[in-house]
């Protein structure tokens, strides 16, 4: 355990110095993804919004995403990483914002799907700039610390939106709380420019815009991607249907408070970011193929206990291991999405598979909003596990045999 615990502080000592300003912008926005994640359907209901609604809000979010994902990765190929960071930051400043001071359906829309764009490019940014500024030797190491500081700090954001709305709410009504808390949000999402701005300038794709598009329809041909693709279609759909609504679904079935939401989601994280930290060593044990399906498969029977059992401790227990068992290997999951291209198709294979993942992801809130309204609360989480266990399988049997994971799973074996 303490070589193990040394052989990491070295590695990150070796990370590439854009790559260590980029994990200190993972930090803060992830911050903000923690807090928007507890605070903001809560808030909508606080307006007097049901379920249906805000599923549809975040329908359309994921959606709206998913349709520009694939133009917004080109643009970002074509002005670069740093450019493409700023335009973030400032997105999702000027989103959570206006989110935090309205309350008419078509503002919270529109401020959502800015809200949308913002988390879109930087999901189709992240595996790319990660796999530029790593080699093949530190890459599953800061795959694995960059998803861990995802969870830590989104559960740092978590459990200060549950928190703060909690002790606000004994000064001020609940729907203030809520505002209040997402005003302090914005001058977070304002302090990521800070790191931004100290990125190098990088050198854009002078690749066309046509010549950048038409790399996303060569690539999507090919057999590798479309597997991913089915796979993140299967697996976004699956979590649309119960991860953006959990805390609605806690609410309205087990009374559950905003502490009680946040602290939960929070602790899931904490499981979860340790686990991402381990995945180098998960790999060493079963390969990255068997980690990610065994991992997976092993989430699906706590689905069951989280939508059927009626006591918010068996649900919180379940959902905790659920989460971190189904989250634990995405770092490998995204540094395979990396390996099964050539590295200057890298940013449109991210953007293909994120739109893919993001029409499956809106369609399952949509459905979930909907299921929840008419107050069917387990069938969600049934049509999740038949989800997880298809998806598993279509990732199992597309990349058993694909040379580039099993050599590198070979090098990795031999240290």
């Amino acid at each position: 355990m303490k070589n193990g615990l040394i052989d990491y502080i070295q590695k990150i000592k070796s990370f590439n110095r854009e790559a260590k300003l980029f994990l200190l912008t993972v930090v803060l926005t992830q911050l903000l993804n923690g807090g928007y994640q507890v605070v903001f359907n809560l808030y909508l209901n606080s307006l007097g919004y049901q379920s249906d609604f805000i599923g549809t809000v975040e329908s359309v979010r994921l959606i709206s995403g998913a349709v520009l994902g694939i133009p917004l990765g080109i643009m970002a190929s074509r002005i670069g990483y740093r450019k493409t960071l700023i335009a973030i930051s400032l997105i999702a400043s000027v989103s959570i914002f206006g989110i935090a001071n309205s309350s008419s359906q078509h503002l919270i829309f529109i401020f959502s799907i800015f809200w949308g764009i913002a988390f879109v490019l930087r999901g189709i940014l992240t595996a790319p700039f990660l796999a530029r500024y790593s080699n093949i030797e530190d890459r599953n190491y800061l795959f694995g610390l960059t998803f861990s500081l995802q969870m830590w700090s989104s559960m740092l954001g978590s459990f200060m939106g549950g928190s703060l709305t909690t002790g606000l709410q004994n000064i001020v009504t609940a729907q203030a709380s809520y505002r209040y808390t997402f005003n302090l949000y914005a001058i977070i999402a304002s302090m990521v420019l800070i790191p931004v701005l100290m990125l190098r300038r990088d050198d854009s794709n002078k690749q066309s815009r046509k010549g950048l598009l038409n790399n996303v329809i060569k690539i999507a041909k090919y057999p590798n991607v479309r597997i991913f693709v089915l796979y993140s279609i299967l697996i976004g759909t699956g979590a649309g249907l119960v991860v953006p609504l959990f805390n609605i679904f806690l609410r309205l079935r087990l009374n559950a408070s905003d502490f009680q939401i946040g602290t939960l989601i929070s602790l899931t994280q904490i499981a979860t970011s340790v686990g991402c930290l381990l995945t180098p060593y998960l790999i060493k044990l079963f390969g990255q193929n068997r980690s990610v399906v065994i991992s997976q498969l092993l989430s699906v029977p706590f689905l069951i206990i989280v939508g059927g059992v009626p006591y918010f401790p068996v649900v919180a227990i379940s959902y905790f291991l659920r989460s971190s068992l189904m989250n634990m290997v995405n770092p490998i999951v995204e540094s395979v999405s990396m390996q099964v291209v050539n590295e200057d198709e890298r940013a449109a294979a991210s953007s293909l598979i994120r739109t893919f993942r993001s029409f499956g992801r809106g369609s399952g809130v949509y459905l979930s909003g909907l299921l929840l309204a008419s107050g069917n609360y387990l069938l969600p989480f049934i049509l999740t596990c038949f989800l997880y266990f298809t998806g598993s399988m279509v990732f199992y049997f597309g990349f058993r045999s694909h040379p580039n994971l099993t050599d590198e799973e070979e090098t990795l074996a031999a240290r």
